[in-house]
């Protein structure tokens, strides 16, 4: 039996022929100061089975390692079953082989080929010391100490206590239920946060809210549960989640997030602020973040004082962060150039693409934000697509922003989006739904309602005007009673339709000069093709009031 001493943190179940992958692995687990068992420890004469089992229920975390290979073999799927029904395993696809009958229902994370360097070990890491600390934490409130502190665990660990301390220990333990349990709780929201920004980067943003709620609701000193929900936020392109959205990534500034995830804050306030002023999103991401809303001591220039802008935000010190289309590319103080919009443009979609999570979930943001240009890199989308379309995240990502460029620019192109849509329909239930929603916006239908005949005039240019952008629009239908209208023009959304979609709408809507409409999402049964309803307000077209041009009066 293994000693305190030898207790294994980790203990990995794998296939042989996955060797290469495991000694990777169990190294880059060893120098976060874990120790790692797996079979190449047996000695000589040792009864091999005993062993393994001792090891298995010692162990604090199992890990199986998912393979084309270990799906086919009884003894990872034994040790996979014991450490299941224990409540430790934690699964590890580091391929895209199915998952053997009786693991599909478990939370799986995908390591391709066992990179120690990707971004998603780096995932797995973190969802590892937070199950190290659960573990902690539960033997701890059983009267069970955890094994002493080893090498240099970025986890923190209770020392072990001499003998004669124990008795203390165990009394002081109901005392200090509290904090153990919000420890323990704070464990749930680490996992919590990386199951939310995997359902970001797969573009299930639903899925994603709800975890991510989850994740403030337990633990809210959290800062990366604030900060994803923010980003989550502004991927539902909502405009009545977007302030909501700033309130989130600055709460995650507060709360001290370490410095990588401070800039991916402040490059999501630079979107933000750039949508505001009606400029490019995309620009933000050829520079580098502005130092906005409350950043920590060691995200400040050293030597560049902080001026504060009308809007209460601090500027960068040397150059705006929207670059001049007509300017020359002069050299910023840091590495990167001001780059045309044309390039960013260009350099985003590639991005989108990268084996970086934060990076493409970035990427993907800023593009459907820049709703004005999205269909002019169409044409880009397609070919950077169709190019790379083993990359299954990328894929998702193109599908997305295909959702959001318009009826107009996708029957355009056709003849070159079909076979990319049959690629991607086979590789999953993920890209088969974004499949079926870029087919949906191909294809949107409006309803126009108003309520007396003045606004017919209006209506029946607004008709014109989709009818040209690609939507098929019926006869305009007259309620006869202005009181049912709202008092503001909106877009309704059937549930599922594209915002992309209905922000063209809306974006027609003020071209004739009415006010800006709102955005309303109709929860019901989704449809097949992209649904919109426009409402004019009560007052547009009538006598009182300045009425829009195209009223015609």
């Amino acid at each position: 039996m293994p000693t305190p001493e030898t207790t294994p943190d980790i203990f990995i179940s794998y296939a042989h022929e996955d060797r290469d992958v495991v000694v990777r692995m169990a190294g880059a687990f060893e120098a976060q100061g874990w120790r790692v068992w797996w079979d190449r420890q047996i000695r000589v004469g040792s009864q091999f089975d005993e062993i393994i089992a001792d090891n298995l229920r010692s162990a604090r975390v199992v890990i199986v390692l998912w393979s084309q290979h270990s799906v086919r073999s009884g003894f990872v799927k034994d040790e996979s079953s014991r450490a299941r029904d224990a409540g430790r395993l934690h699964p590890v696809r580091i391929d895209e082989s199915e998952l053997p009958l009786g693991f599909g229902q478990i939370q799986t994370m995908l390591v391709p080929n066992g990179d120690v360097d990707s971004q998603q070990f780096a995932d797995l890491i973190e969802h590892l010391g937070a199950a190290l600390e659960q573990a902690d934490s539960s033997r701890i409130n059983e009267g069970v100490m955890p094994p002493p502190l080893r090498g240099k665990s970025r986890q923190s660990r209770l020392m072990q206590p001499r003998v004669w301390l124990l008795p203390l220990v165990v009394a002081l333990v109901g005392a200090s239920g509290y904090t153990w349990w919000r420890s323990e709780r704070c464990g749930e929201a680490v996992n919590l946060v990386v199951q939310g920004k995997d359902a970001i980067d797969n573009q299930q943003i639903d899925q994603a809210m709800v975890r991510l709620d989850r994740a403030v609701e337990i633990c809210s000193s959290a800062p990366k549960a604030w900060l994803y929900r923010g980003l989550a936020r502004v991927s539902t392109r909502d405009p009545e989640l977007m302030p909501l959205a700033e309130q989130d990534i600055r709460h995650a500034l507060m709360l001290k997030l370490d410095k990588q995830y401070q800039q991916v804050a402040h490059r999501y306030l630079d979107m933000l602020e750039q949508v505001k002023q009606g400029r490019s999103a995309v620009a933000v991401l050829a520079e580098p973040p502005s130092p906005k809303g409350e950043p920590m001591p060691e995200a400040k220039p050293p030597d560049a004082p902080r001026t504060e802008s009308a809007a209460g935000h601090a500027p960068p010190s040397k150059q705006p962060v929207t670059p001049d289309p007509g300017a020359a590319n002069e050299p910023r103080p840091s590495t990167t150039s001001v780059r045309t919009p044309r390039v960013a443009q260009q350099t985003a979609v590639a991005q989108i693409f990268d084996d970086n999570k934060d990076t493409r979930i970035a990427a993907t943001t800023a593009l459907v934000l820049d709703q004005k240009t999205l269909p002019e890199i169409v044409p880009q989308i397609i070919d950077e697509a169709s190019r790379r379309g083993d990359n299954k995240s990328g894929v998702i990502n193109s599908l997305v922003l295909l959702q959001n460029a318009g009826p107009k620019a996708l029957r355009a192109e056709r003849e070159r989006i079909e076979p990319l849509l049959q690629h991607a329909e086979r590789s999953g239930p993920q890209s088969a739904e974004q499949v079926a929603r870029v087919r949906a916006a191909m294809r949107p239908i409006v309803y126009i309602q108003i309520g007396d005949e003045a606004q017919r005039l209006f209506a029946t240019r607004l008709q014109r005007d989709l009818t040209e952008q690609g939507f098929e629009v019926p006869d305009i239908e007259n309620v006869k009673d202005p009181n049912k209208l709202p008092a503001s023009p909106e877009v309704r959304l059937r549930d599922g339709s594209s915002r992309g979609g209905g922000l063209i709408v809306a974006l027609q809507i003020e071209s004739l000069g009415a006010p800006k409409p709102i955005a309303k999402t109709i929860k019901q049964a989704r449809v097949e093709r992209d649904t919109y309803e426009v409402w004019l307000s009560r007052a547009m077209c009538m006598e009182r009031g300045e009425p829009p041009a195209a009223c015609g009066r």
